[in-house]
């Protein structure tokens, strides 16, 4: 092996690419007349491939490793570009494959149908106010009701929304009609 020119600098000593002689003074004299920046960057570009390289069979290798081929094999690269080619980094280490992880939620409660009801509407307040055998003023009311279902007698009036009420002050009686049991028939016995 004394016969091939080495990387100096090399720590993984990687042999030079045209193999020339160490006895070789020409091939030296153009070394030295080759400036050291020129020199150093191709030394570093060849680590450079060679990280690069390894890093990806690294990641072929298998799925877990394919996984975290971002985190293991692209340190000592990143670290080696942004030493080397600071200018550069972003175009040596190629495209980067982060993976978003989006989360759905599902509905757990199925969706209810819309209804029409749940309304209602305050009662009426119907029926007989003044029970018979009791006392009456002129004007007050004696039923509320919805149709016909009493009718009127002596001293007694209807409204317009079959409203019974007393025309003159007095006793309130109640009979069954004659002609119709389930109708009943209001009086008020005037006093005096």
């Amino acid at each position: 092996m004394s016969h091939l020119e080495w990387y100096p600098n090399s720590p993984t000593g990687i042999p030079n690419t045209d193999l020339r002689p160490l006895h070789d003074a020409s091939a030296a004299a153009v070394r030295r007349r080759q400036p050291e920046t020129e020199r150093a960057r191709e030394e570093n570009m060849f680590r450079l491939m060679t990280l690069r390289s390894s890093a990806t069979a690294v990641a072929s290798s298998s799925h877990a490793a394919r996984l975290f081929s971002s985190a293991i094999a692209a340190r000592p690269l990143v670290s080696c570009v942004s030493s080397i080619f600071p200018q550069h980094q972003n175009c040596l280490l190629g495209p980067t494959h982060t993976s978003t992880q989006i989360t759905v939620r599902n509905a757990t409660k199925k969706a209810g149908g819309s209804s029409n009801n749940g309304r209602d509407s305050a009662g009426r307040r119907l029926g007989v106010k003044v029970w018979p055998g009791r006392i009456a003023k002129a004007g007050s009311i004696i039923v509320r009701q919805r149709g016909k279902k009493f009718l009127c007698g002596e001293n007694v009036g209807m409204g317009n929304d079959h409203t019974i009420f007393a025309l003159a002050a007095g006793v309130v009686k109640m009979e069954k009609s004659v002609h119709n049991k389930k109708r009943n028939i209001v009086h008020i016995v005037a006093e005096g």
